[in-house]
């Protein structure tokens, strides 16, 4: 034992690092789409020219499409690596495998300290984590999930240390971080919202105003930048309004499509004006087609919960069309096994009663709502696999294997993959033939 963790926890986070790093330094992906604009804003901020993509656009950032990714945190966190290491993705990719591992350990130590009865869950749950194939490929790239999934897990931990115990520390520790998830994913704040809802009920209301400070700290500093430079009251960026219009309109397939008109606006309109012009479309969608609106949100849950969606058509392998197979197929048994086991897990906890597993099941239990509003993306679906793996632990720890709650996960996801397949047929059967 070392610091209480077990040998066994720090070769898994070990191998972690090492499979992350084999994996990046491999394929050495190169930033593009969403990942090219992260490392030009995160540069530009090194290079002194303001939170902008294109630094001819220092001086009028409301004519830059900075605003319109989600941010700030990731941004900032490549600006810092860059601004101490240079310009370097390999610093990158390390400091994303330790990444991985760290959150190999802070998701047992929350195992651990949730189920105390079941260690072997906390052990099982660090090994589908540490071998989610999803997981695994997103660490190679430029993208937010990787330290996304680091700061929700630590900071979730902390969230039931100080349910478990009432210190001041872990109240602090867990609002620091829950507030550096906010600022690389603002939906991170209803994970806030969920705690302090649970503090209050206890009626801990010093430990309830200290969890709101740093979220809204970050949150509202970045908003209130943000109206001054541009001239009207925003939420952090703009991506939101902008994705509920992706997401919602009569022409929407429930995923990443930009249909003709969205981008013509993204063209003509400047990200402040694009704020406004989104809403409004989504707010008239909304209203004048309620029944379209509904089945889109069904479509889009098909989406989230298809295991017709694995991870795998990404741009670095598209030439190589067995490591496309490879990773497909990697990708589809790990999330099988991930939600098979996660959802059957997770309906065999509904029965304890213990706050800080009911607070687990209650953050899984809104992940899915905080995706399927705007569009489902797979790699959106991140933040709810360490909760499944905790999930799956204890179901394969426990001895206590309800049969109904296996069934009932298995029930669940062929419904939902069924759904994609009868609504999606066309596009599932180019994909596949695109592979084969």
């Amino acid at each position: 034992m070392t610091i209480g963790i077990p040998k066994s926890i720090l070769y898994l986070a070990l191998a972690s690092v090492c499979i992350s790093a084999s994996y990046s330094f491999y394929y050495r992906v190169m930033p593009w789409a969403d990942a090219q604009g992260y490392d030009q804003i995160a540069l530009n901020l090194v290079g002194g020219y303001g939170y902008v993509e294109k630094q001819e656009f220092a001086i009028t950032p409301e004519k830059d499409e900075a605003l319109i990714r989600v941010g700030p945190g990731y941004q900032f966190f490549l600006a810092a690596i860059y601004f101490l290491f240079g310009h370097h993705y390999f610093i990158v990719w390390l400091l994303q495998a330790l990444l991985r591992g760290a959150s190999v350990i802070a998701l047992y130590l929350l195992v651990r300290e949730m189920l105390p009865n079941y260690r072997a869950a906390a052990f099982w749950a660090a090994v589908l984590f540490v071998f989610i194939p999803d997981l695994i490929v997103i660490s190679g790239m430029l993208l937010a999930e990787t330290l996304l999934l680091f700061l929700l897990v630590a900071a979730t931990y902390f969230s039931v240390l100080l349910l478990k115990h009432e210190r001041f520390s872990y109240a602090w520790m867990a609002s620091v971080l829950w507030g550096g998830a906010a600022l690389v994913r603002p939906t991170a704040f209803f994970m806030v919202l969920l705690l302090a809802m649970l503090l209050a009920w206890k009626r801990r209301w010093i430990f309830t105003v200290v969890i709101f400070l740093c979220p809204i700290l970050f949150l509202g500093g970045w908003s209130v930048r943000n109206s001054i430079v541009y001239g009207k009251p925003l939420f952090t960026t703009t991506a939101g309004s902008y994705s509920l219009w992706v997401g919602n309109n009569s022409n929407a397939t429930g995923g990443f499509d930009k249909t003709l008109e969205i981008q013509e606006a993204r063209g003509k309109y400047h990200s402040v004006e694009l704020d406004s012009i989104s809403r409004q479309k989504y707010v008239a969608f909304l209203v004048q087609e309620p029944l379209q609106f509904t089945a889109l949100q069904l479509r889009k849950t098909a989406l989230y919960f298809s295991l017709l969606r694995p991870t795998g058509f990404w741009a670095y392998i598209a030439d190589r069309p067995w490591h496309t197979r490879i990773t497909l197929v990697a990708s589809f048994f790990g999330t099988l096994l991930l939600f098979v086991l996660g959802i059957a897990g997770w309906l065999s906890l509904i029965s304890q009663r213990n706050l800080p597993i009911r607070f687990l099941l209650a953050l899984a239990f809104i992940q899915p709502f905080l995706v399927i509003p705007t569009y489902v993306e797979t790699r959106y679906k991140y933040p709810l696999y360490p909760l499944l793996a905790i999930c799956a632990g204890f179901f394969i720890a426990s001895r206590f294997r309800p049969r109904w709650c296996l069934a009932a996960a298995i029930i669940f996801l062929l419904f939902f993959t069924g759904y994609d397949l009868t609504a999606h047929f066309a596009d599932i059967s180019e994909k596949v033939r695109r592979i084969l």
